[in-house]
């Protein structure tokens, strides 16, 4: 079985036949990715919805009780009031965080079919960078740009798109130092993408699962960033993957030719 790029699967076998008492070797190669994918779609599915209607019903009960203590504030004692109400916003704020990240996991289960439509690449990823000057400041990494001449119009989900460049991006920042750059390529023939980055590459011993749902490479991490990635382009039938090329450098490159349905 051998892994490419982070998210594609191929299993190579070496066999043989007999044709007239001679053995003619070959090598057979199936690609198991979009399998393997599929399986795991299920699978996260099944306990995203699970997971989602566990914790909300318990944080809807929760809510709610924190809301009756805070309306009897008056009835505390004085001298605690203070540290029992902080007490409580910080719960209620937790709370929200935690409804927050359910919510996460569970738009990628109700990510809508892609509306596609024509889109300039060349205008969707300065307009989506011009979003993101403030990151690249905050950060102290450098942005660069190669835009092909002409640029590719491909057919995708512009909104859709726009989430997964943030992604790719807010990955890469993540993972560059200060002082670093970041660089976006577009080219025409084959229309594709490559966000480059010199930061400091993909961990050996992670390569192989950075695109598994809830895996997160970050402390603190959740795993939602890549795994919406995934579904999207998976969703627009486009090729792409993940690995670090060469010392200091790591790319993420998308291929915009749409790959026939299996």
């Amino acid at each position: 079985l051998v892994e490419v790029g982070g998210v594609n699967r191929y299993r190579c076998s070496a066999q043989y036949f007999i044709d007239k008492g001679f053995r003619h070797p070959f090598m057979l190669i199936e690609e198991l990715t979009h399998e393997l994918i599929a399986a795991e779609k299920r699978a996260s599915e099944k306990v995203i919805r699970t997971m989602s209607h566990e914790v909300n019903n318990t944080l809807g009960s929760i809510n709610s009780n924190l809301s009756v203590l805070l309306s009897l504030e008056d009835n505390f004692p004085e001298a605690l009031r203070p540290d029992i109400v902080r007490a409580l916003h910080i719960s209620v704020e937790r709370s929200d965080n935690l409804c927050r990240l359910v919510s996460a996991f569970a738009d990628i289960v109700k990510l809508p079919p892609p509306k596609l439509a024509p889109v300039a690449l060349n205008k969707l990823v300065q307009n989506t960078m011009t979003l993101m000057h403030s990151s690249f400041e905050k950060a102290g990494i450098r942005y660069l740009q190669e835009f092909d001449e002409i640029s590719p119009v491909v057919m995708m989900d512009a909104v859709q798109m726009e989430q997964v460049l943030i992604n790719i991006v807010k990955n890469s920042l993540e993972a560059t130092e200060p002082g670093g750059r970041i660089t976006v390529v577009t080219r025409n023939d084959p229309p594709s993408l490559i966000v480059r980055d010199t930061g400091h590459g993909i961990p050996e011993e992670i390569r192989g699962r950075i695109f598994t749902p809830f895996f997160s490479g970050k402390p603190g991490g959740q795993g939602i960033g890549l795994m919406l990635v995934r579904e999207i382009l998976s969703n627009h039938r486009f090729s792409f993957g993940l690995e670090t090329v060469a010392e200091g450098r790591t790319e993420f490159s998308i291929d915009f030719r749409r790959r026939p349905i299996a």
